[in-house]
């Protein structure tokens, strides 16, 4: 959390309160759903498509396969996030008949009831705030000017409409204008220009031992930036003028793909556990987990086989041990030569040399070529390039390290360990509570979101105002049966006030192409949904289908059957949100001098 006036950041994390050693903040927390199932990774659920109820099929739509027997509705992973936010809500706090505070939105694992579609919610954590009491942090909390979230680059509109669904439900702010979405490699530089900032300028920093990242940011020159999530790597080139009040949104040049974390322990099984070469044969029960089953390409997203291998592996207490013990594997077989790793009877001897040859080599040579396209189209050589910044777990592997020395020879490797290394005290949300000096560190990514009032310039305000739905309905709106010259669309366009300028080329592509993605459920994530809600008839009524029928070169008009369908769809959609795709979305708060948070 940020006060933009004082420019202080106020890291906010949760605390375990239950009978367990361990009083040290957390920043991630996991999330189950249904009955036993961990939702470990829930974002890509969120840009599968809309959430809204269908009479034909009588439940709310769409439906998620999450393992062989376990499916969710889209509604059910919302309320997930929900509850998870919940959680900074102040309007939450209660006094109990002991006088003591209480957090009544206090989360562990979050479970869907039984046969319900409500939240049955664990008290056993509170919320905390670095440098923040209780009562402050609760007033802080009522003031927010906005929310700000990270988004990878490229994804669809679906997941900016459900996170604003989720925040706008548990109150956080009045209105959806007041969300907006960064991608996370600009929030990753947003954050070391940020602690740069807080040290020349001598103001407190994010923690009372704040170490200053080396080898020392410049706030100048060619820079790449490397973040790496659970199942996004995003890759940015942006040279950064001398004067940082001048570096603009258009600066930056952004290039993502679909493998990351997640799917590198995937590859650790396919490659290495399941792989009879390095341990004993599976049993018949367990090799059940790669029968008729085809594994993914190593190093590559492969996303339709690799949701299928994902539900595989979650169906069974074998699989998931092999998840966790994949991730294990990742994190220590690199600073050792090898390694036994035993499961039950199972046991096996990992090189570290295998690892990098099966598991990491791949995914290196992908982030090559990424790089070179992204160099080639912008006319860089490798020369160029300063320094690079790393985030995210895989981007800190040290093949990965190895990888950048290696290709840029000119540029200082700045990781994301230095950034922020909290030793402060946590108030909790209990006036007698207090965490003895934790050593937890804040995603870089965080930092930076917090920060983007700091430098509102780097914001994609076209994206926000008019986001592909709204552009869609109003294009829906200014049609009528007669066809409309580019010009004439336009022109009706601008006479409601749009700046076309900002965004023709998304206006352009509406008319030329397909629906917007994942308006409704698309092709590459059929494996998500169940197979009834694949086959959903609102879903095959529109899938394929263009809104806009092209007469000529510069003439459209509307395909009347097709945009009766979209209408009553999308009027379902919107009868129970918040967001209604009426207007566009201010963003002048966002620049605003003032004393809210964000």
């Amino acid at each position: 959390m940020l006060n933009r006036s004082t420019r202080q950041l106020y890291p906010i994390g949760w605390v375990y309160t239950g009978e367990r050693d361990s009083t040290e903040p957390t920043f991630r927390l996991p999330v189950m759903v249904s009955e036993g199932t961990l939702l470990r990774n829930f974002k890509p659920y969120l840009k599968v498509g809309l959430t809204y109820y269908c009479a034909e099929t009588d439940k709310w739509e769409p439906v998620l396969q999450l393992s062989g027997a376990t499916t969710a509705t889209l509604k059910e992973i919302s309320q997930i996030l929900e509850g998870l936010l919940a959680t900074l809500n102040p309007k939450e706090l209660q006094i109990s008949e002991l006088g003591e505070q209480i957090e009544q939105s206090e989360i562990s694992n979050l479970k869907l009831a039984k046969d319900t579609s409500f939240l049955s919610v664990n008290s056993q954590y509170k919320i905390a705030a670095v440098g923040l009491e209780p009562e402050t942090l609760r007033f802080a909390l009522s003031q927010l000017a906005g929310a700000i979230v990270s988004c990878p680059a490229y994804w669809p509109e679906a997941y900016r409409f459900n996170v604003r669904e989720s925040i706008l439900a548990t109150s956080l702010v009045a209105s959806p204008d007041r969300i907006c979405f960064v991608e996370e490699a600009i929030a990753s530089l947003l954050a070391e220009l940020s602690s740069d900032l807080l040290i020349e300028n001598k103001k407190e920093p994010i923690a009372e031992d704040f170490q200053p990242t080396y080898p020392k940011f410049d706030r100048r020159g060619a820079t790449l930036i490397l973040h790496t999530g659970a199942t996004t790597t995003e890759l940015a080139l942006v040279d950064l003028p001398t004067d940082i009040q001048d570096l603009t949104y258009a600066d930056f040049n952004l290039r993502s793909f679909a493998y990351a974390g997640s799917y590198l322990d995937q590859d650790i099984i396919c490659q290495l556990l399941l792989n009879p070469e390095f341990g004993y044969s599976l049993s018949t029960q367990d090799k059940l987990l790669s029968i008729d089953l085809n594994l993914p390409l190593p190093g590559e997203p492969d996303l339709p086989t690799r949701y299928l291998l994902q539900q595989r592996l979650e169906s069974s207490t074998f699989g998931q041990t092999l998840l966790e013990s994949a991730q294990y594997v990742k994190l220590t077989l690199p600073h050792q030569d090898s390694f036994t790793l035993e499961i039950g009877a199972y046991r096996w001897v990992l090189r570290r040399q295998d690892l990098e040859n099966r598991v990491f080599t791949p995914f290196i040579q992908r982030l090559n070529r990424e790089l070179n396209t992204q160099l080639a189209l912008l006319g860089i050589p490798v020369e160029a390039i300063s320094q690079a910044i790393c985030s995210g777990g895989t981007a800190l592997l040290p093949s990965v390290n190895n990888w950048l020395l290696q290709k840029l020879p000119n540029a200082k490797i700045i990781h994301e360990s230095g950034v922020v290394g909290v030793t402060h005290k946590l108030s909790l949300q209990e006036s007698e509570s207090k965490i003895p000096n934790p050593k937890s560190q804040i995603p870089r990514v965080a930092v930076g979101l917090a920060t983007l009032p700091l430098y509102p310039q780097v914001f994609d305000e076209s994206r926000q105002q008019y986001s592909d739905y709204f552009l869609l309905m109003e294009l829906l709106r200014v049609f009528g049966k007669e066809p409309l010259s580019v010009g004439k669309i336009m022109h009706l366009l601008e006479r409601k006030g749009i700046n076309t300028l900002a965004c023709q080329g998304r206006i352009l592509a509406l008319l030329e192409g397909d629906l917007p993605p994942s308006l409704i459920p698309s092709e590459s994530d059929a494996n998500l949904l169940s197979q009834d809600s694949w086959q959903n008839p609102d879903f095959l009524a529109l899938r394929g289908k263009k809104l806009f029928d092209k007469e000529d070169n510069q003439t459209y008009r509307l395909n009347g059957e097709n945009c009766d369908r979209l209408r009553d769809y999308l009027r379902r959609v919107l009868e129970q949100t918040d967001q209604k795709l009426e207007e566009p979305y201010a963003v002048y708060w966002l620049a605003s001098e003032g004393k809210e948070n964000q």
